[in-house]
């Protein structure tokens, strides 16, 4: 793995010895590579629907954890879902507080509609993101993103806030990773890669901090969040 990175593989079953073991092999070999190749984007959700009460966040679902939706309801917001394919009128048309592009799977660089939206928002109304949308707000700010030699995968990936010093203990999920590590607000100690970007009017990590069940480190990103949309207007279409 340290030679050839992050193999192909597959789970069946069957025997090892079996022919199922080896269509799911030669499954596996035949997968292209996830970078540069658009997934099938039928994941989300295909109605807008709200949880919580209180100043509205316009979620576009990517393939949102609902843990997030509910993380922002206890933050006394609510969460107004919304297809990852609505562009900028359409979010703009539900009057939000600000915006928050979700997490998902997949290479964010093929992304282009989803980009050009979060630009297109920048500006008018607050956008954070989180993982696969930090990566998105990346490429919106005019950064570019790169495929993980490993993917970051499970608890306990120590992330340094570079304007405190604190150290998260954080949870992650993302085999790609935004080249920004002269911008970034909070970078992996692991190894180097850039952990999230703050600047006026958006914020984003790469880590998850919704967390479910923990740590709970990552917590005060809904904070800010819950600020934000308490101290800013409501945002229409011109």
């Amino acid at each position: 793995m340290r030679d050839r990175l992050s193999p192909a593989g597959c789970a069946t079953a069957v025997s090892s010895r079996s022919a199922g073991s080896t269509r799911g092999r030669s499954s596996a070999l035949a997968e292209p590579p996830i970078d540069g190749r658009k997934l099938d984007r039928a994941i989300g959700t295909a109605v807008p629907y709200s949880v919580g009460e209180g100043p509205r966040v316009v979620v576009l679902d990517l393939g949102t954890k609902y843990s997030i939706p509910r993380r922002l309801a206890a933050a006394g917001l609510e969460a107004f879902v919304v297809p990852g394919d609505w562009d900028e009128d359409a979010v703009l048309e539900a009057r939000p507080r600000a915006v928050l592009v979700s997490n998902g799977p997949g290479d964010p660089s093929v992304l282009v509609e989803q980009i050009e939206t979060i630009r297109a928002l920048l500006g008018r109304v607050p956008v954070f993101g989180i993982c696969l949308g930090h990566q998105l707000l990346g490429l919106a700010l005019g950064h570019e993103t790169f495929k993980l030699p490993f993917g970051h995968r499970g608890a306990n990936h120590p992330v340094r806030d570079t304007a405190s010093g604190r150290v998260l203990v954080t949870v992650q999920n993302h085999g790609f990773a935004v080249a920004a590590e002269d911008d970034a607000a909070f970078v992996s100690l692991n190894d180097g890669t850039c952990e999230g970007l703050v600047g006026d009017g958006f914020a984003s990590v790469q880590f998850h901090p919704e967390a479910s069940p923990g740590p709970l480190d990552g917590l005060p990103f809904f904070d800010r969040l819950a600020q934000a949309c308490r101290s800013a207007p409501t945002f229409a279409r011109s």
